[in-house]
Order: structure tokens, then sequence, then C-alpha cells
């Protein structure tokens, strides 16, 4: 696996990413339901919750880089927040 020292490309980027983002798929795939909903953290979330967070984070992300769109609209955060 790439270490983020070797990357020097977007391309190289560009696989760190998929790469990453496909050990965090397959680790969450692996859990059982009672994974998903049943343990909280110490601020009350399940890792269903964290999920859906790094979820919308990354769509507001995409929707930044590639339209434009303010994080906050697509995050349907308030302006004054």
């Amino acid at each position: 696996m790439t270490t983020p020292s070797e990357i020097t490309t977007a391309d190289d980027f560009r696989r760190w990413t998929t790469e990453r983002w496909q050990s965090f798929v397959d680790a969450a795939d692996a859990l059982s339901d009672e994974q998903w909903t049943g343990p909280t953290d110490t601020s009350g979330w399940t890792v269903k919750d964290h999920v859906a967070h790094v979820t919308r984070w990354d769509e507001s992300l995409i929707a930044l880089v590639r339209d434009g769109i303010p994080r906050q609209t697509t995050l349907r955060v308030p302006d004054q927040a």
C-alpha cells in the first residue's frame, strides 16, 4: 500500500485515496448489525453515525471541488453557524 510520503502526482493521490477508502469500506462491511448500531462512543455515536458523518463530509468536499458548492450548503449548515 502506498504511503503519503510516496505521493508525488495527482494520480498517486487518487490511488492512495481509493486504497484508503476501500480499506474503510471493507472494515465497515465486515461489521455485524449489532456492531453497526450497538456500541456507542462517549458522545453516544454508533458506528452507523460515524459512517454517515464521514460520507456526508466527503460528499460536501466533492461538491466543493467539482462544482464549487460551499460545504455548508451541501451539509445544510446555516451561515450563522
